[in-house]
């Protein structure tokens, strides 16, 4: 195969052609590297190893570039990046923000989840739901709910209740129960919530 143009694209990588066909696109950096030039010969292994390497170097950059906007976990940011490239390169890339640092699971765990605690009020069952679906292990959001000593706040759930509270009917109380319930508390926690700030006015009513 010959190499037979290049061009400059929009995202100021290099679109190289094989034989008049558009074959794949290099970061100027890896042509530079590999000394190519319009009408070289190309081997079949060679654009197989040039597409790998402009592939995983564009990965990386991608994956610098997100997380210079936020915080991503392992899995969110190899979702994100498996979006735009093949598996295998997303998943290289991401080991090499690993490598680099720049993705901490058990860090991002800990901020996300004190978030979740003190500005957003939730339970401790809320915040093992939001923490599971950002990708963290079990095993590290168990250990930092227990640094944090995050556990159902009594008070708290109480005082979120009587804002929502408009009532003291059976259906006024089973409302707060699923709104208490969907927040992350607990039902022992929930019990006491609700036998603290309703009246014993309808005592055969029974969650």
């Amino acid at each position: 195969m010959i190499l037979t143009d290049a061009r400059l694209t929009k995202a100021k990588n290099i679109a190289v052609f094989l034989d008049g066909e558009y074959s794949f696109s290099l970061p100027p950096i890896i042509w530079e590297q590999e000394k190519l030039k319009i009408g070289m010969e190309i081997s079949p292994e060679t654009a197989s190893t040039l597409l790998y390497k402009g592939s995983f170097d564009m990965a990386k950059s991608k994956a610098l570039y997100l997380l210079g906007t936020r915080a991503y976990t392992r899995k969110k940011l190899l979702e994100k990046l498996s979006q735009k490239f093949p598996y295998e390169i997303a998943l290289k890339a991401v080991e090499r923000m690993e490598e680099l640092k720049l993705i901490d699971d058990e860090a991002y765990c800990r901020d996300y989840a004190e978030y979740l605690f003190k500005e957003k009020g939730y339970g401790k069952r809320k915040i093992i739901s939001c923490l599971k679906e950002k990708g963290i292990g079990e095993f590290i959001i168990e250990d930092v709910l227990e640094a944090l000593d995050i556990s159902d706040d009594f008070e708290r759930a109480r005082e979120k209740a009587l804002k929502k509270k408009h009532g003291s009917t059976p259906k006024e109380k089973n409302r707060i129960y699923n709104f208490l319930l969907y927040q992350g508390y607990g039902y022992e926690t929930i019990k006491q919530v609700l036998e603290d700030i309703f009246i014993e006015e309808d005592q055969g009513y029974e969650l």
